[in-house]
């Protein structure tokens, strides 16, 4: 094979080269094409779900706000009917373990300086229905339950919103004219 003959096969083989790596480079430009496209859509889908969801959840926040409100309202309802009255007022001294919370969650309170019901109460009657906030380590979903329990303390304890029964002296009441 003269030299003539050698340099024509290496630039026929350079020549094939060229053009396997040029159609391999397409078929990489085209997967990255491809690739790109399938991004932007699902991008797309994402944003659009981002969004919906921002206004779900304000939606959320905004009937949270006014169920903690109703919550918050609802709670000293119980001592209208006898406003006025001496109220039973022995509530305000309970533990926050009368919760039924954990002792973690307790502790959190008293470090927040909240250690009765009483407290707890007056902290959720200036609050505005965050008062989670002030409580270090409660984060919203707990203050949730917290609210809840809360609510059935009320609901297994009816006596607490009732009016004291005036003490006599001979142990019976006195009746009226």
């Amino acid at each position: 094979m003269s030299t003539a003959d050698t340099t024509e096969a290496t630039e026929a083989t350079e020549t094939t080269e060229d053009q396997q790596r040029t159609e391999a480079e397409q078929r990489h430009y085209e997967a990255i094409c491809a690739a790109e496209k399938g991004v932007y859509d699902l991008e797309m889908v994402y944003m659009r779900a981002k969004s919906e969801a921002a206004d779900a959840k304000k939606e959320f926040e905004a009937a949270n706000a006014s169920l903690r409100s109703l919550i918050r309202n609802g709670v000293g309802q119980l001592t209208l009917p006898g406003m006025g009255d001496e109220l039973n007022e022995e509530w305000r001294e309970l533990p926050m373990s009368e919760l039924g919370i954990s002792d973690a969650q307790v502790e959190k309170f008293i470090e927040a300086g909240i250690k009765t019901m009483g407290d707890f109460s007056t902290l959720t009657a200036r609050s505005s229905g965050r008062w989670h906030t002030s409580v270090a380590g409660i984060g919203e979903a707990t203050a949730d339950k917290i609210d809840l329990a809360y609510i059935e303390f009320w609901g297994d304890h009816p006596e607490y919103g009732e009016k004291e029964e005036p003490e006599h002296g001979d142990g019976e009441a006195e009746e009226e004219e």
